[in-house]
């Protein structure tokens, strides 16, 4: 018994030796598995990733044009596939003219995240991670009422809606009214804090408030309901998410 109790450690022992090992390859420690590495000099494939980030970003943008200044903090960090993120420095692009609106010296920041997986053809960008400021000194969150101009990935308040916003608040309360119980209606009393925010696609930020019928205990109450709307018009994409939309009193 205690030949067989020490093969079988010495088993043990080789199979642990195959797993560490390849991380102690010659040139040194290898990076950990989902421990983020940083990078200092991007490699062809790692550009690549920068410009696909850039293009996403850009997508659906107004007339004035950005360019990359630089490119800070990039790691990479082996999740299923692999996770990218970095800080992407913005600045106005030099065929731009007059009316486009002047850049901060030190740019505009967005700390982006793209997720591959080459063995699925897959590489996307994490837009619920990803945010812009328009200077690296500013906090990452930017609040919706402290910004008017136009952000690219930021929330661009707006005070006067559209026909195409009209049409955007009108969807996303018949998906909210869609599911109402027979008897109960709900009446929109005003739209506020209506925002806007270039992604791959627009993401539409809006609070509703509403008057309740025919509800049960809500009845005769309002109520308040923060919507989020995703929309890309050129995939034919239009959706409430849910998992980012509340409502309450």
């Amino acid at each position: 018994r205690s030949i067989h109790f020490i093969q079988r450690a010495k088993m043990i022992l080789l199979q642990l030796l195959c797993v560490v090992a390849p991380a102690f390859a010659v040139g040194g420690p290898q990076e950990l598995l989902g421990a983020p590495t940083q990078v200092s000099n991007l490699s062809a494939e790692q550009q690549d990733i920068v410009n696909f980030a850039f293009t996403q970003l850009s997508s659906g943008s107004s007339a004035c044009k950005k360019k990359v200044l630089r490119v800070n903090n990039f790691t990479k960090q082996v999740v299923a596939g692999m996770l990218y993120k970095f800080n992407l420095v913005l600045g106005s692009h030099e065929d731009n003219d007059a009316s486009c609106p002047a850049f901060n010296p030190s740019g505009e920041s967005c700390k982006m995240v793209v997720w591959v997986k080459p063995w699925e053809d897959f590489k996307e960008v994490s837009w619920d991670q990803v945010t812009c400021t328009k200077d690296e000194e500013e906090p990452e969150h930017l609040p919706l009422d402290l910004e008017n101009e136009p952000l690219l990935g930021g929330i661009q308040k707006v005070d006067e809606l559209s026909a195409e916003h009209q049409d955007i608040v009108k969807f996303g309360m018949a998906q909210l009214t869609g599911t109402l119980a027979a008897g109960c209606s709900k009446k929109m009393v005003s739209v506020e804090n209506f925002g806007t925010q270039v992604v791959a696609g627009t993401l539409y930020h809006f609070d509703v408030v509403l008057r309740n019928k025919g509800c049960g205990a809500k009845d005769g109450k309002d109520e308040r309901c923060k919507l989020v709307v995703y929309e890309v018009p050129w995939q034919g994409i239009k959706e409430v998410q849910w998992d980012k939309s509340t409502c309450g009193q």
